[in-house]
């Protein structure tokens, strides 16, 4: 009778424990089946850009897609079924990044490949700190050296500004053309009005700047770059 008890203890025991294995094993099967089915096996379609990896932008100038080529493991051109997914914003600076993928018939997806559009502003190479120079028609007026900065628009090319021009301080903006500066006439915080235009050398930037501020009226104030 003990021998009997016992017995039935250990299949009590045992059955549910085969079960549980069941059920485990039979759970990691279907999770191995679920994923071999969603990701599709084979050798990647490959993707070529047109023209550069990397290309500069003038900023407004409008972006032109050279596109990709796609071709699958069998050699055939699939670039119909190339998905291109980032967007270029040329109306404003910044680092843009394209990325282009390509899906063959049996669903397998090409390693993505990037082409990285940096949109700049053509006025650039003139932003800096600069240590002005200036001298005025009136004898009587300071003429000792200041500090300026330059700095360009993010939306308009060719845009910059001056942080300050004796003797209007605060952002006045002025246009680049070629090596020509002008200063559209303004009104400064203080409601003085200004204008002005000068050139760009390898050497400086002069420019002829009028205020009707006593003194002046005529001012050539020189950065040297």
């Amino acid at each position: 009778m003990l021998y009997l008890c016992h017995t039935v203890f250990k299949m009590k025991v045992f059955y549910p424990l085969i079960l549980l294995i069941s059920i485990l094993f039979t759970i990691s099967c279907s999770k191995d089946d679920s994923n071999s089915s969603s990701s599709p096996q084979g050798p990647k379609p490959t993707v070529t850009l047109n023209g550069e990896a990397k290309d500069t932008l003038s900023l407004n100038q409008q972006y032109v897609e050279l596109g990709a080529t796609a071709i699958d493991a069998n050699g055939t051109d699939i670039s119909s079924s190339i998905n291109i997914s980032g967007a270029v914003d040329y109306n404003k600076t910044g680092l843009y990044v394209l990325k282009y993928t390509a899906t063959d018939s049996k669903n397998v997806t090409s390693d993505p490949i990037n082409r990285e559009i940096l949109v700049k502003n053509d006025a650039e190479y003139l932003v800096g700190v600069y240590t002005a120079t200036h001298k005025c028609s009136s004898s009587s007026v300071n003429t000792d050296d200041f500090q300026t900065t330059i700095s360009v628009s993010t939306e308009t090319n060719n845009k910059i500004f001056f942080s300050k021009l004796n003797p209007v301080s605060g952002q006045i903006e002025a246009n680049v053309s070629g090596i020509g500066v002008n200063i559209p006439q303004a009104f400064d915080q203080n409601n003085n009005q200004y204008s002005g235009n000068g050139t760009i050398s390898n050497n400086d930037i002069k420019v002829t700047f009028n205020t009707d501020v006593t003194g002046y009226s005529n001012c050539t104030i020189t950065l040297p770059r």
